[in-house]
């Protein structure tokens, strides 16, 4: 990942979800990742499809995750569109059901 990446989530912050916010550099990235991990259990990640061209590559996934507060569980579709830069992402964004998401949250 590149000092200056840009990570981006759908839901961009949403109550109950409130670590998706924007990230613009590595330790921003990281505290994405501690509030996922503290909040939500991985039941799988599974990629159907990668599509490459230049510097960009596209995930088409399927998702599924419980939440440890609601013991809820989301299972959605994801697509996760990354951009490089001298072999490093510099850009991340990902799309997914985010009312599901907020929903499974709450």
């Amino acid at each position: 990942m590149s000092d200056d990446v840009k990570f981006r989530s759908l839901a961009e912050g949403a109550k109950t979800i409130e670590f998706t916010r924007m990230s613009s550099c590595k330790d921003e990235v990281r505290q994405y990742f501690a509030g996922l991990t503290a909040d939500w259990e991985m039941k799988y990640y599974r990629v159907d499809e990668y599509i490459a061209e230049g510097d960009r590559v596209v995930a088409l996934a399927h998702v599924s995750f419980k939440n440890k507060r609601t013991g809820k569980v989301l299972e959605t579709p994801k697509a996760d569109f990354h951009k490089f830069r001298d072999g490093k992402i510099c850009e991340f964004f990902e799309f997914y059901d985010t009312a599901k998401a907020i929903e499974t949250a709450s």
